[in-house]
């Protein structure tokens, strides 16, 4: 992954380590860590490998991944982060949350469904793969991650 890279990763954190093979694998996870150890990207970058690997939607389906967070200043960190990792691929995330009104969270954070089908098509073309309706995309770990 790209995107991994540009954030500018190195190596992985410990809960990274400890907790991504577990969470790639499918199992659940309860992770404890300090602030700013990478706890985003142990859900978000295993999130994004079960997106790429499903079908396609069409206009008015979705979503295929939700993330709930207890306040929302989590909500909105973990909505920054998580844009940052699914824009290689053409995804789209909103955050969600109470005390703001639905259509001015929707005008920032929505991207139209055939505008998002474009871009995860241009994606796909790019890494040189098929559409996922086509057959499956092989899971791609990021590199240096494996344990």
């Amino acid at each position: 992954m790209g995107a991994i890279a540009k954030q500018a990763y190195e190596k992985p954190t410990t809960i990274q380590c400890q907790a991504l093979p577990i969470v790639l694998s499918g199992r659940d996870i309860i992770g404890i860590a300090k602030t700013g150890s990478g706890k985003t990207a142990v859900f978000v970058l295993p999130m994004i490998v079960h997106i790429m690997d499903q079908p396609e939607l069409d206009k008015g389906e979705g979503p295929i991944g939700v993330i709930c967070a207890p306040t929302r200043e989590l909500a909105h960190q973990i909505y920054i982060e998580a844009k940052k990792f699914a824009k290689p691929y053409g995804l789209c995330v909103a955050a969600v949350y109470g005390g703001e009104g639905y259509r001015a969270q929707a005008a920032t954070s929505f991207v139209p469904a055939s505008k998002n089908k474009e871009n995860r098509n241009e994606s796909k073309n790019h890494q040189g793969s098929e559409s996922s309706r086509e057959r499956p995309r092989e899971r791609k770990r990021p590199s240096g991650w494996d344990r």
